[in-house]
């Protein structure tokens, strides 16, 4: 019976990375896949471990990246099979971080210090940067805050007063764009809520 891989650590955790430099910055992209795997730079390098991300422009062009786990991290660490994880090579049980100045633990500190989380799906592990209640509000008093920690009324006050204006904006922010994909997906959740419990007094009319 094969051993069971043990993760060295929680590769998707922010206390695993120091604070970043962030690689990342003021642009849109949709990730299609953050794993750990292995690759030889097309031949350039003996066969190493890295964090391999694909992801894709809002033009649709997708991009291949490859970002280093440092020399130390290939000394210690390798892939987990399914690629979610790094695992001890001397199979020792969970332990250890990435070097903090590794492109990798830098990219995933840039996603976490912006608000990001991961989530396990269906797929594998893939960072959950799709959740709209969980974007942080970036204007106002309410600076700093995720919309989910905000009550209903304050949402609406940005929806009616914000969300407007920032729409018309000709030139528009990373975080212009994500909170007002945020508010609007609020705002359709809102009317959805509101129609399911009007039809819902109708249905307990008694005629």
């Amino acid at each position: 019976m094969a051993k069971e891989e043990v993760p060295a650590f929680d590769p998707w955790k922010r206390e695993s990375y120091s604070e970043s430099t962030g690689l990342i910055d003021d642009v849109d992209v949709s990730i299609l896949s953050l794993k750990y795997g292995q690759t030889d730079y097309q031949g350039k390098q003996p066969l190493t471990t890295a964090l391999l991300m694909s992801f894709k422009d809002e033009e649709g062009k997708v991009y291949n990246e490859i970002y280093s786990i440092g020399a130390a991290g290939n000394k210690r660490f390798k892939p987990s099979k399914d690629g979610e994880n790094l695992v001890n090579k001397d199979g020792s049980p969970a332990g250890g971080t990435l070097n903090l100045k590794s492109k990798a633990a830098m990219l995933v500190g840039s996603f976490l210090d912006a608000g990001a989380s991961f989530r396990k799906t269906s797929g594998g592990g893939q960072p959950a940067t799709d959740d709209p209640s969980k974007v942080k509000v970036h204007v106002g008093k309410h600076k700093g805050i995720e919309l989910r920690e905000l009550t209903e009324e304050s949402i609406t006050s940005l929806i009616e007063h914000w969300l407007p204006k920032a729409r018309a904006e000709v030139k528009q922010t990373a975080d212009d764009k994500r909170l007002i994909n945020g508010l609007t997906w609020y705002q359709t959740k809102f009317k959805a809520d509101e129609e399911a419990q009007v039809k819902l007094e109708e249905d307990d009319l008694p005629y």
